[in-house]
Formats: structure tokens, sequence, C-alpha cells
């Protein structure tokens, strides 16, 4: 969904109390929303101009994550960004598992 918030939201269309992902980088009103036909990215428009283009999969979001970090997130920085309903996991193979707290 597109929003007058500012942002655009994916929802999980079959669990219904499962809450919508906020896509916020937009500077105005979402206008549009468009996925791609293999559904695995999104793209969203506003009245700020511009077009942003969004994964739409766990998985390559963690990926395009782990490309410009050099670590996993903390405790902390997962209870904040993804939730303390969900068990820590590591996100990024690459770098050793238990991330320390920072």
């Amino acid at each position: 969904s597109a929003g007058w918030d500012l942002t655009a939201k994916l929802w999980v269309v079959n669990d219904i109390f499962d809450l919508p992902t906020s896509l916020s980088d937009h500077g105005n009103f979402v206008n549009s929303v468009a996925f791609s036909g293999d559904g695995k990215q999104v793209a969203t428009a506003s009245y700020d101009g511009f077009v942003r283009v969004w994964p739409t999969r766990p998985d390559d979001i963690a990926a395009l994550l782990c490309a410009d970090v050099d670590r996993n997130l903390s405790q902390t920085e997962w209870s904040q960004y993804v939730g303390s309903d969900i068990a820590y996991e590591v996100t990024c193979d690459e770098y050793p598992s238990g991330a320390e707290e920072k």
C-alpha cells in the first residue's frame, strides 16, 4: 500500500495478524506502488520526485545489508529492528556468530 504517512507498506495477505513492513525512505506522500513480474522487488513513487526500488524477500534484504556491513546485528539491534518476538539469528554467514553488543 502507498500512504500519506510518507511510507509504503508490504502486507502478508495470508496472515491477517502479521504486521506490515514499512518502507520509509521518501520525503513526501507515496502515491504509487508496483511489483516486479517475479515479485522479488517493489517500486514506490512519491511526490518527492523519486522512485525507489526495494527487495521484497528477507533473504535478499539480508544479502544487501551483509554486503555493506562487516558484522552481524547485535542482540540490541535485532530487538530494535527485527523484534524481540523473533528469535535472534545470524544473518551474515561470512561473519562469526554471536554478535557483540555495541
